[in-house]
């Protein structure tokens, strides 16, 4: 069965129904035959769906030239996992950090050394930046499905300046110096 957008909008089907409709300026908007019945399924126009295609193969080509696949934290990659020894604080109350580095790709990784950047923020911004820089004669690797230990950190809530910061929610993000690897966990000061 064939209609046109004119028709489908006066027509309208069921939630069931499977549709697949084209755009007029390019062709009659079409249904085409169903694989399976009861189902919603709906073709945008010619020019949006190239503009999807174009957008899916730029986003693939950033992920490898740009190497973000490590900042994706799902199976088969690695990243930095943060853990505090609580999830809300007192006001004043030390923050306890420790992190490790995570491998979970199927083969084994290495990075030039442990040192990182850790970066506390909140709502009014980022309220400290610490570096820690670990020089080794050799790369560090880790085993595939395993991790390493990177360090730990001790946070008295005070900003770059020395002052208490306000109560609300915090991220704190880890970053390894000479890896792209990378994690963040929140925390609630009251």
């Amino acid at each position: 069965m064939f209609v046109t957008l004119k028709e489908l909008k006066n027509n309208p089907f069921s939630r069931k129904t499977i549709v697949l409709a084209l755009s007029e300026p390019y062709n009659k908007a079409k249904i085409t035959r169903c694989i399976h019945a009861n189902c919603l399924l709906v073709l945008l126009d010619n020019r949006l769906m190239i503009a999807s295609v174009i957008g899916i193969i730029m986003i693939a080509v950033a992920l490898v030239v740009f190497n973000l696949g490590p900042y994706v934290q799902s199976h088969d990659v690695a990243y930095v996992e943060l853990k505090t020894d609580k999830s809300s604080y007192s006001a004043g109350q030390e923050v306890k950090i420790a992190f490790s580095l995570v491998n979970d790709k199927p083969g084994n990784i290495s990075v030039a050394s442990l040192g990182y950047t850790l970066e506390i923020s909140g709502s009014q911004g980022v309220v400290l930046i610490v570096t820690e820089s670990h020089s080794s004669s050799e790369p560090v690797s880790v085993e595939a499905s395993s991790q390493a230990f990177v360090g730990t950190f001790v946070w008295n809530q005070r900003d770059m300046k020395g002052n208490q910061v306000p109560q609300g929610d915090y991220t704190i993000r880890v970053h390894l110096l000479d890896a792209s690897f990378q994690g963040t966990t929140q925390i609630k000061i009251e």
